[in-house]
Parts: structure tokens; sequence; C-alpha cells
């Protein structure tokens, strides 16, 4: 098999072992060669947030590049994976309650990060909106881009620091950056193989989950079905077209 002929968009005859079994092999062999950290987030996912100047709070001109620069910056994204590194070397076989608390913090610790540099999300969909300062708000805008630079961080390039099924016991608990086009398969292509979830799955982009009660609970409803094939859900990233 290549990365061509892994097409996911609807199940083409196979049952929900073979299709995730498939997406394993597209991630493990394909998808992940061309994720690097430092790279980790593209315009797509950047282009939600806007730049307030945290002294100031002048605002500049939508293309000014304030945002790219800051959520790109190297420092930032050190701070991330050394966090990881180190909590990985003291936590070599975690539950998915141990990851999962480490990631909360993370997510908050992002986000408090991004903010301190002036990076924000505006509520509703209006570039002239006012700014969030709450987490609360918007959970997965800032849980996305995270899970992102952490699974490259982990994951990515020719030669990553984890490799599957040596650090099997880890990478199973990692969490997919959940938005529109994860979100149409898991309602075109999951739902009808394993059911509804109990929460629903938002119509829209990753912003549009913004309770991280409802992160939660759709991520463990997914999590749960996995696990029963042995398949870690980071998989998931292979509903997104191939690069190669």
């Amino acid at each position: 098999m290549n990365s061509c002929d892994c097409n996911f968009l609807e199940p083409n005859g196979r049952i929900f072992s073979q299709l995730i079994q498939d997406m394993k092999f597209h991630f493990f062999e394909h998808r992940i060669q061309s994720a690097i950290v430092y790279s980790y987030i593209s315009w797509d996912t950047y282009r939600v947030f806007s730049f307030e100047d945290p002294v100031s709070k002048a605002i500049p001109p939508p293309k000014s590049g304030k945002v790219r620069d800051n959520i790109l910056d190297r420092k930032l994204i050190d701070l991330f994976t050394k966090n990881f590194d180190k909590w990985y070397s003291k936590n070599r076989k975690p539950t998915d309650g141990d990851f999962d608390l480490f990631h909360k913090s993370q997510v908050k610790l992002y986000f408090e990060k991004l903010k301190s540099r002036g990076v924000l999300k505006r509520k509703g969909t209006s570039r002239l909106g006012p700014f969030s300062y709450n987490l609360n708000d918007y959970y997965n805008s800032f849980a996305k881009p995270y899970n992102l630079l952490l699974w490259h961080h982990c994951l990515g390039g020719p030669t990553p620091p984890l490799t599957y099924p040596k650090d099997a016991d880890l990478i199973k608990h990692l969490h997919p950056a959940l938005d529109s086009i994860v979100f149409k398969r898991l309602n075109d292509v999951l739902e009808p193989m394993i059911g509804v979830p109990p929460a629903p799955i938002p119509k829209g982009g990753f912003t549009k989950l913004r309770s991280e009660k409802v992160y939660d609970m759709i991520l463990a409803f997914y999590r749960t079905h996995f696990q029963k094939c042995d398949i870690p859900l980071i998989v998931l990233e292979s509903f997104w077209p191939s690069s190669d």
C-alpha cells in the first residue's frame, strides 16, 4: 500500500477495524514524514487568532505577521517540547488519566503564554469583535494547535524521538487535532460504524468546539473504540489529505 491508496473519505467496503488499521499504516508510514515541529501550525489554524499588544493594547493590521511570529516562536515551542520530554521521562507508562491531566495543564499554559504575547481569540466570527481572555470560552481553539505541536514533536520528521510500537504506551494517549475535516469524517464515516458520541460533533471549524467538557466527551468516546482495536486515536490525523 502507498499513500495514494489511503482514501479515508468513505469506508470503501472496510469495516471499522480494517479502516482504522489502514489509517494507522498511513499515519506512521506517510503522514508523519513531513511533520516538523517548528512549522507545526499553518495559516489555516493561526488565522483564527488576533493580536493585541499586551502593554499598549494597540492592534496592528491583520497581515502584520504578529500572530504567526509569536505562535511559531522557537522559544515558545521549545518550552512545550521540553515540558513534554521532562514529563515523559518520569511517566513512561501513563494511563489515559495521567496523560490527560498533563495535557490539560499544558493547554492552559499554552493559552496563558499566547495571551501574554498578545495572541488572542476574538469572540464570535467578526475580526473586530471583542477579545476572549478566558480559555473556557474557546477550549479547542488552543487545544488543537497544542495537539499539533505535541505530536509533531513526538512523531514528526524522518527521525522522530518517539516511534511506534516502541513508545506505544504513550502514543496511544495522544490527542488528535480536532477540526472541520476530522469533525466531518467522524460524522460521515465513523458514526455509521460505531454509533453517535454522547456529545454532538460540531458543524464547522475547530473554534466551534468551545467546551472543555464536550472536548473530553468526544475524545473519550472515540478513544475507547480505537483502543478496543489496539489503535491509537492519533491516527485520526490520517483524515487529512496526504501532502505526498
